[in-house]
């Protein structure tokens, strides 16, 4: 028996207590090993979910606010709502620094693709300092990539959606579907879009695993894990990320959205003339 769990199974612990919230440790071990074959004592598990960024009462708090009624009738209303967009954009920001994030707080990351930016090696190569990604997404692939150092802020945001307004509007994007980070919901960012005729549609509270983008972010880690240790004298570690997103196809962006099975089938048909809601 094994008593070391691989990154993989890390996530798949992770996805599985954020699924099942009031699962004490000593059961989260037992679905442990009967899935992986691994054995832990519950002190390890616990630590493993706290360098994820869960504790339980952070488990327990994501569980409760992402069930209250109000939230469950907002889903619902949220997903009829975006079936009227013929082509929507998802949009959000992702993190790494040289420790490969492994004390960052994502509890509100992708359940699918949760700890997307997660490298657990240390990156030799790495800038000191954080790097943050920002980016839209549809069915055609990634856009508008900004990779910047050091965090994000509201004022930073704002610029980014000033500037990326009317290359939304050239796409034919109708609709932007972004979380509910304080950073977003200014109405500013409503003003730059509405007047360009983009709706701004805000997921469910807790729900990522309904903005698809969350998996590209997944998949980008797979993508960046070999190559950061080998980065050359004039290419930047944002030149590796913009290269990486560069290579997301039209075909793999609608995969991704193919695993948010609430949106319509239409979205990621290839050459398609969607003229909204109805039988698909």
């Amino acid at each position: 028996m094994k008593s070391k769990l691989t990154p993989e199974q890390r996530r798949w612990l992770r996805n599985h207590t954020l699924a099942n919230p009031k699962r004490q440790l000593k059961v989260l071990r037992i679905d442990l090993f009967v899935r992986t074959h691994v054995i832990l004592h519950i002190s390890s598990i616990s630590r493993i979910l706290k360098h994820s960024g869960l504790s339980r009462q952070q488990v327990i708090y994501i569980a409760t606010q992402r069930f209250t009624p109000s939230n469950l009738a907002y889903s619902r209303r949220f997903a009829i709502h975006v079936r009227n967009l013929r082509r929507p954009a998802f949009f959000d920001e992702f993190g790494i620094n040289r420790s490969g994030m492994s004390n960052r707080r994502s509890n509100g990351w992708n359940v699918r693709g949760a700890g997307a930016t997660n490298l657990l090696q240390y990156l030799k190569h790495w800038p000191t300092c954080n790097i943050t990604g920002m980016a839209f997404m549809d069915r055609g692939g990634v856009f508008n990539v900004d990779v910047h150092t050091r965090g994000t802020d509201a004022a930073y945001v704002d610029n980014f959606m000033s500037d990326a307004a009317d290359a939304l509007k050239m796409r034919g994007v109708d609709g932007i579907i972004l979380d509910n980070c304080p950073a977003h919901k200014t109405w500013q960012i409503e003003y730059y879009m509405n007047r360009r005729g983009i709706a701004v549609v805000f997921l469910p509270r807790y729900w990522p695993q309904w903005n698809p983008i969350e998996v590209c972010w997944n998949w980008l880690k797979d993508w960046l894990g070999p190559r950061l240790h080998a980065l050359q004298n004039d290419q930047t570690a944002g030149d590796v990320i913009e290269e990486g997103l560069g290579r997301v196809t039209a075909a793999l962006a609608r995969s991704f959205i193919q695993h948010s099975v609430i949106y319509p089938a239409a979205w990621t048909v290839e050459n398609q003339n969607w003229n909204g809601p109805g039988p698909y």
